[in-house]
């Protein structure tokens, strides 16, 4: 009870000095289906960055005068795209295609109807082999592709940005400006946004970068894993990708890979889908993947938790923004701080539209 109070007493005090908010305001989207409500919703929650999902299917003049609608409400809109296996070397060329797929729109289109940027969600800690000494490799490729992406723009007229885990080592990430994921809904306290949000903000203000502090409105729910086989943790730490190509995923046959350490062990299994249509589908994966990995041991089942402390799903939008001035007060004065990304629109948009206690 005192430190909920002691709490609330420097939320006021610190609110007491805080000025309206001025912070710069960025958002996810996957796709554009409703055009004029995700306008809207940007418009009225002063938005003025938007992360869109890029698609080389997306027909070229719904795009344009989309951006066009976007840029009349000065909003930018920068290209976004990712996946763990891009940081693969074989797999860079994609992405710089893509890259030179989204300057030759912006070459044959109107000032007003081009992209602003190209915003990176690589994500490689996702990849299998991130929990083995395969790491410290795989951060090598991902600082290479992002070496080569930043190249690729350089005097382009288009903004490089990238997303980054709170945790990350600065010294791979900072190419471009960067999207802090500082999945917590507490701004105070030493598991609070404030504090695991400032060595990443406080290296893009070295390197003259702007960074948004991300915050996380999706619901996070408990996943639950199928494991199909035990690695000796000595056996796992001396796979070589020839040996274990997965160790160089993040999925297998559609369905989400995932590694537990339990006795001395690395299990490993697959992420059960939400959706009842892909049971039969599961089923074929796991037996796909107990054989390639000769399981001897027999499958079991485990809940991974959800943290309720990573997301602002549950809370009023009154209780988020008040995290977020708190925030925003103790951080503004940082040299790279240049506002908040929220993730994403839809459960953003839920959140705002859904009475909570």
């Amino acid at each position: 009870m005192k430190s909920r109070t002691l709490h609330y007493i420097v939320c006021a005090l610190l609110l007491a000095v805080s000025p309206v908010s001025a912070a710069t305001r960025a958002m996810w989207a996957w796709d554009m289906e409703d055009q004029q409500e995700l306008l809207r919703f940007a418009r009225e929650h002063q938005v003025s960055v938007l992360f869109l999902q890029y698609s080389a299917k997306t027909d070229e003049r719904g795009l344009r005068a989309f951006l066009r609608a976007a840029r009349q409400q000065r909003l930018e809109v920068h290209a976004l795209d990712g996946w763990p296996e891009a940081v693969l070397p074989e797999n860079h060329a994609e992405v710089l295609n893509e890259i030179q797929a989204i300057l030759k729109f912006n070459a044959g289109s109107a000032p007003e109807e081009r992209w602003s940027g190209f915003h990176l969600d690589a994500e490689p800690y996702l990849l299998l082999g991130w929990d083995s000494p395969l790491q410290s490799r795989i951060g090598l490729w991902f600082t290479e592709l992002t070496q080569k992406v930043a190249a690729a723009l350089a005097g382009k007229d288009l903004e490089f940005g990238m997303d980054v885990p709170f945790w990350f080592n600065p010294a791979t990430s900072l190419q471009g400006n960067i999207a802090i994921m500082d999945y917590r809904n507490a701004a105070l306290g030493g598991d609070g946004i404030i504090r695991l949000g400032r060595d990443m903000l406080t290296a893009a203000g070295r390197e003259k970068k702007r960074a948004f502090i991300g915050v996380e409105t999706e619901p996070a729910g408990a996943s639950r894993v199928v494991f199909v086989h035990g690695f000796p943790a000595g056996e796992w730490a001396a796979l070589t990708p020839q040996q274990f190509p997965l160790l160089l995923s993040s999925r297998f046959e559609g369905f989400r890979l995932n590694v537990m350490h339990s006795g001395g062990k690395r299990f490993v299994g697959l992420a059960e889908p939400p959706e009842a249509g892909k049971a039969e589908a599961f089923q074929t994966a796991l037996a796909h993947l107990a054989a390639m990995v000769g399981a001897r041991d027999g499958r079991f089942t485990r809940e991974i938790p959800g943290y309720a402390k990573t997301t602002f799903a549950g809370h009023t939008e009154a209780e988020m923004e008040h995290e977020l001035e708190l925030v925003e007060t103790a951080l503004r004065d940082q040299p790279g701080f240049a506002g908040f990304a929220i993730h994403h629109y839809r459960s953003w948009r839920l959140l705002t539209e859904t009475p909570h206690r």
